[in-house]
């Protein structure tokens, strides 16, 4: 099937605009595959009644949501797996000259030096059997420990039987939910959420209903609702500095919602990666449901993203069940990782790290507050930053990118497309390596938003 004129009959959007979106919708519902090439702008742009620079433009638009690929001399083709993370990466990540606030992760706060150094005596301390044999599918036992120590910092009461280590969120995530829940059950999750995880329960055929927010994070009422409405089976939800919006679920709202969960017999999958940043927190709501609640994290966002590692507490009544998807997924996460933040633990070093992160951290945040006019939540990386009227994040996204700032796209973190697309957008301010640079960037980004949007070249 080929894009229509009817399918960019909308009066309210200009015409480039629309054929990207039906470009969109017409990849991901499969009707372009993978490699496919698009028809030339030329002949596109005779069969929608437009102008060849209307298309062009169209075409632009959906090469910078991770679409397209054009190469010249050979025409333009569809990228493959659009529906994944690439939609909110809109460049390559060794472009020059370009600031990224896509990515959200901690700054980097560790030296060459100290890496090669603590990496060196963990593995002399871990000794041979690290690499001379298959690890356990749920992890070594004393990787385990060390981590039910760490996640006890968070008020989370855990024993190293309760604790599998994993690669990363996304593997824990999807083990919870292929050991709980079958394919076409449904997830109820935040109406805005982390789009990797998004995708990722896509990907295993489980369907997903939004739960509508406030300022305080998921809506009890709205959990009940769409419990009731949808046959929901379980609810997964970031409450400590929430992706994309920063937000941290106050105790008394995390009750409520404990008890709807249970009020509704549902499994609560609980995303804490973010959980150690601030220096203050409430306990995770998994805390209020000892027998139905899993707490994924990992230690990306408070130590060192490149460690990949990953873990699981779950009542222990649902390991077994999870250790078997585990080992359908990875066979068994890598030891080496564990190994170095159980050495970084016993000798303080993991404090140390998380401190400095914390530290940079909030002078980031001082940095966004004087350029940006709003700085983030206590110990969060990124900030859900309110629009001018003028502006709308797709359009902002589109201008960023002529200046070198690239921004994710507001719309890949909604679930459904049935509300209008946020009026905010999300900025990670700890991908740009330097303090100087970021301060650069906000700099720009709020010279761009004090501006209104630039008249676009009349299309038809």
């Amino acid at each position: 099937m080929s894009i229509q004129r009817s399918d960019i009959a909308d009066g309210g959007r200009p015409a480039y605009r629309a054929i990207a979106d039906a470009l969109e919708r017409a990849i991901g519902v499969g009707d372009f595959g993978p490699g496919e090439r698009l028809p030339p702008v030329r002949d596109l742009a005779k069969k929608l009644g437009v102008t060849v620079g209307t298309v062009n433009r169209a075409y632009v638009l959906a090469q910078s949501r991770g679409l397209l690929t054009g190469e010249v001399g050979r025409g333009t083709f569809v990228l493959a797996r659009p529906d994944r993370q690439s939609r909110i990466r809109i460049a390559a990540q060794d472009a020059a000259n370009v600031s990224d606030l896509v990515v959200n992760q901690p700054p980097c706060v560790l030296s060459d030096e100290e890496v090669s150094a603590s990496a060196a005596q963990a593995l002399a301390a871990g000794g041979a059997d690290l690499l001379g044999r298959y690890p356990p599918t749920a992890g070594l036992e004393r990787h385990r420990a060390a981590l039910a120590c760490w996640v006890s910092r968070i008020g989370m009461p855990a024993t190293a039987d309760q604790v599998l280590i994993t690669a990363g969120v996304h593997s824990a995530i999807a083990a919870t939910c292929l050991a709980a829940l079958r394919p076409g059950d449904t997830i109820l999750v935040d109406q805005l959420t982390y789009p990797g995880a998004r995708d990722l329960l896509g990907s295993l055929k489980f369907r997903l209903e939004p739960v509508a927010t406030d300022g305080d994070g998921a809506m009890p009422d709205s959990l009940a609702a769409a419990a009731r409405a949808h046959g929901g089976r379980a609810f997964l939800t970031c409450p400590t500095l929430h992706n994309p919006t920063a937000v941290t679920m106050p105790d008394d709202r995390r009750r409520q919602i404990a008890q709807v969960i249970e009020q509704n017999d549902l499994l609560l999958i609980e995303d804490d990666i973010y959980g150690h940043l601030p220096a203050a927190r409430p306990v995770p709501i998994s805390v209020h449901l000892p027998e139905r609640a899993v707490l994924v994290s990992g230690l990306s966002k408070c130590l060192a993203p490149g460690l990949r590692l990953g873990y699981i507490v779950a009542p222990l009544d649902r390991v077994g069940s999870i250790t078997t998807a585990l080992h359908d997924l990875l066979v068994a996460a890598s030891p080496l990782p564990a190994e170095l933040f159980r050495y970084w633990l016993d000798t303080g070093q993991a404090d140390e790290v998380l401190g400095r992160i914390r530290a940079a951290i909030a002078r980031r945040r001082e940095i966004a507050g004087d350029l940006l006019g709003m700085a983030p939540p206590d110990g969060s990386p990124h900030l859900w930053l309110p629009l001018p009227p003028a502006w709308g994040a797709g359009r902002l996204v589109e201008e960023a990118v002529r200046q070198g700032i690239y921004l994710p796209r507001s719309d890949v973190f909604q679930v459904g497309r049935t509300a209008p697309s946020p009026k905010a957008i999300r900025v990670a301010l700890g991908s740009v390596p330097g303090e100087a640079e970021l301060a650069l960037a906000l700099g720009q980004l709020r010279a761009l938003l004090d501006q209104p949007p630039p008249r676009a070249a009349p299309v038809i």
